[in-house]
């Protein structure tokens, strides 16, 4: 069996999150209100773990990645950026049939699926806030994958719209 991991961005990602549960009537709280209460939540929940509302928690992909190694050999493993399958799909798409040893991809057009319009841009507060969280992470992520994930650490120009395209 062969795994292929796909990491956006954590900080973008739970912001999307939030607002996926917002726009389906699943969260209440402002977003850092609700990043605030998620220990609570997953505490409270009986598998101490919230799905639906893990908005921090997922995008912590450094203990992820290790918990996969250990059950899978890295050459059983593909991880990648999602800004590469946006940026450079032929790329990306090349990369995945190598790893899957199959034929070449014949060139496709990338689709874009669960964008969405979000309530209202991040604020810098809640965007300090995640990198704060996430930083630590970040960093360990980078030295387990041999990555530079700085760009993850910068300040986003949202206009709000998910044009991520992965919607949460």
């Amino acid at each position: 069996m062969k795994v292929i991991v796909v990491l956006r961005n954590p900080i973008t990602r739970a912001f999307s999150h939030w607002n996926k549960e917002r726009q389906n009537g699943r969260e209440s709280l402002p977003f850092l209100d609700a990043l605030q209460a998620e220990p609570d939540r997953a505490a409270a929940s009986p598998t101490g773990q919230d799905g639906r509302r893990s908005y921090a928690e997922r995008g912590r992909y450094a203990a992820q990645v290790c918990r996969l190694t250990r059950h899978f050999p890295s050459a059983q493993i593909l991880v990648l950026r999602s800004e590469t399958l946006t940026d450079a799909h032929g790329r990306a798409l090349e990369h995945i049939a190598q790893f899957l040893a199959l034929p070449a991809f014949p060139p496709l057009e990338p689709i874009r699926v669960n964008v969405r319009r979000y309530e209202r841009p991040m604020r810098h507060d809640e965007w300090e806030w995640l990198a704060g969280a996430f930083t630590p992470d970040i960093r360990e992520l980078e030295l387990l994958l041999g990555w530079d994930c700085s760009a993850w650490l910068l300040p986003p120009a949202f206009d709000g719209v998910d044009a991520s395209g992965s919607g949460g």
